[in-house]
């Protein structure tokens, strides 16, 4: 499984619908199996001409009503055998005495997005018909209001992860130019439109670590997320990754960032009771981004007691031991861990 953000980026019209302006309702969904998400709608040109452009992603970027602040939705869990439809649409409104509130933009862009999703070819048509049913209970006198655009695009999970990993893994930017649909005559010329969106896969988020195991967890590290595995070697720890993001799914290591006996004179002295790893636990925080792995380890000696020393590893790698200390008294004398 692996998540996804759709967003919606730019559309310019190349043509209006009507003879001189429209104005016009932009509607973006997605649905993944039976389950739909959004859609998302709103007026957002205002009063449209040929060559108009509007931007729904980056700096000075328009935002949908109904209180969504981005053209973004997602992030969504896709397994390789989901079926994925992404259904857009322009709508206009022109003729309208008023422009289309909120409510009534949500209401019929949620009624083209339903009909569209599921509706056998030619999906055009179909969303002029709900679209002329929901208009003509606001305006006895109906022109050139209807659809601009109507567009269904159908993916698996599968091919979503494999048009990724040929654009670069993290984000597939998609350009649909010189979208067009049928208008009456007495309209002008037929509505064009390009239309640009992208489909991005989203960075895995750190597994809580309550829900973590001892010594394995999922990190947040690429794109999947990571599996980290650290085992006591005999005197030493090693460190193990298994890729998620790559085919075949490797693991790589080990990389040994500790031996007990490399730490048994310090400072030339005397030389202390040999000790060996013998129990860790693993977590990644969220100390510095992307997070640090922090590591508690059972240090157990020949003869005595046992003791915990911490660890963690940054983009500089692994750090410690450093001694456990609890209201200023280092933690031994440990029976179970």
């Amino acid at each position: 499984m692996a998540k996804f953000i759709f967003r919606l980026d730019k559309i310019h019209v190349n043509n209006v619908r009507d003879k001189d302006f429209d104005r016009d309702v932009v509607m973006f969904g997605v649905q993944v199996g039976l389950n739909r998400f959004g859609p998302l709608t709103g007026d957002i040109f205002g009063t449209v001409r040929s060559g108009a452009t509007a931007l729904f992603s980056g700096p000075n970027a328009l935002t949908p009503s109904g209180g969504a602040d981005k053209w973004e939705i997602g992030p969504i869990e896709i397994g390789e055998a989901d079926e994925v439809t992404i259904v857009y649409s322009v709508i206009n409104t022109g003729n309208l005495p008023a422009p289309l509130s909120p409510k009534d933009q949500a209401e019929m862009g949620a009624a083209v997005f339903g009909a569209v999703v599921s509706a056998i070819d030619p999906i055009v048509g179909i969303a002029a018909t709900v679209i002329g049913e929901f208009l003509s209970g606001l305006v006895h006198e109906r022109h050139c209001e209807g659809p601009v655009l109507v567009e269904r695009e159908n993916f698996t999970g599968a091919q979503l992860l494999s048009d990724l990993a040929a654009a670069g893994g993290t984000e597939l930017h998609l350009v649909r130019a010189h979208l067009t649909v049928p208008s009456p005559a007495e309209c002008g010329h037929p509505p064009d439109t390009d239309v640009e969106f992208s489909i991005i896969r989203a960075r895995a988020e750190s597994t809580p670590s309550a829900a973590q195991g001892r010594n394995l967890i999922q990190s947040n590290f690429g794109f999947q997320g990571n599996f980290e595995l650290v085992v006591p070697l005999g005197n030493h720890l090693a460190h193990y990754f298994r890729d998620n993001d790559a085919p075949g799914l490797p693991w790589h290591g080990p990389f040994v960032f500790f031996d007990s006996t490399s730490h048994s004179k310090p400072g030339g002295g005397v030389a202390p009771m040999p000790v060996k790893p013998t129990a860790v636990s693993l977590l990644q925080s969220n100390f510095v981004t992307p997070g640090n792995l922090e590591l508690i380890v059972r240090l157990s000696p020949t003869l005595g007691e046992d003791k915990l020393v911490f660890f963690f590893r940054d983009a500089a790698g692994w750090h410690g031991p450093f001694d456990i200390v609890a209201d200023g008294k280092p933690i031994a004398g440990v029976t179970g861990f």
